[in-house]
């Protein structure tokens, strides 16, 4: 049988129809086919699969080229790239890469319990909440930052930048977090900490106690993560106690709680 060394654009290479019937693997790079009429007979399988009716040539051909077109960046890779790093001296194309090629690390244990913990302490459950997101959703987008940032929480160092912590929590960061109230009452109960105490420090001192404290960086990375995904809202309400208030204008009614209107 004759080798494929192309199809729809793709590199081939020969190999077993044992290896490959080990299972269906989306299309990703150079693939590797035995021939032209295996290529055909295992095409035919997948678009029955999918429905489509494999007789209509047109329909056939088009289904095929659409399922082999290369899938883009995902929508984790693009926010950590665009949003998340502060390092715009990379284009966004190599961090998007960076990212993705870090996903494979295994996030170490203590890293993990620390994101649990920050997740699991309600500091941010109403942002959560607001936003549609559950506490493993969450968790699993807070290890893959880890991944990138410090290989799984294995280099927990202070970059170059001051950046500390698992998730690398930059100097400027930490205290905008503090000072606009997204890192509020529950996540300083949390930490047992208050808000004096940790403005106080210097960038120096903020890189070491996120390096040093897992779950202070945990804590301000997730505070950080959602307030870059815009689920954390203006917090103009901090001056109020915690009650039903009504607005002046629109006559409305609406509750306070911890510095946030819900």
């Amino acid at each position: 049988m004759t080798a494929v060394n192309n199809v729809h654009g793709r590199k081939l290479e020969p190999i077993s129809m044992e290896e490959y019937a080990a299972g269906r693997a989306k299309p990703s790079g150079p693939q590797r086919l035995v021939d032209e009429e295996s290529m055909r007979m295992f095409e035919e399988a997948i678009a029955r699969e999918d429905g489509v009716d494999t007789r209509d040539t047109d329909t056939f051909t088009a289904h095929m080229e659409e399922s082999y077109e290369e899938e883009g960046p995902s929508e984790e890779a693009t926010f950590w790239a665009e949003k998340y790093n502060a390092d715009e001296s990379v284009p966004v194309e190599e961090r998007v890469a960076a990212f993705t090629a870090k996903q494979s690390v295994k996030v170490l244990k203590k890293t993990t319990k620390a994101i649990e913990s920050a997740v699991s302490s309600g500091a941010f459950e109403v942002e959560m909440k607001s936003g549609g997101l559950t506490g493993e959703d969450v968790v699993a987008a807070l290890e893959g930052i880890s991944k990138v940032e410090t290989n799984g929480g294995r280099n927990n160092t202070i970059s170059s930048g001051m950046a500390g912590g698992v998730l690398q929590v930059i100097p400027s960061t930490f205290k905008d977090l503090l000072n606009r109230g997204v890192v509020g009452p529950k996540a300083l109960k949390a930490l047992k900490k208050t808000k004096e105490e940790l403005l106080a420090m210097s960038n120096q001192e903020s890189a070491e106690y996120l390096r040093d404290d897992n779950k202070a960086g945990a804590m301000f990375g997730l505070a950080a993560y959602l307030n870059k995904t815009e689920r954390v809202e203006g917090h103009e309400y901090l001056s109020l106690n915690d009650g039903v208030y009504e607005d002046p204008d629109t006559k409305g009614r609406f509750e306070v709680k911890g510095g946030r209107r819900l």
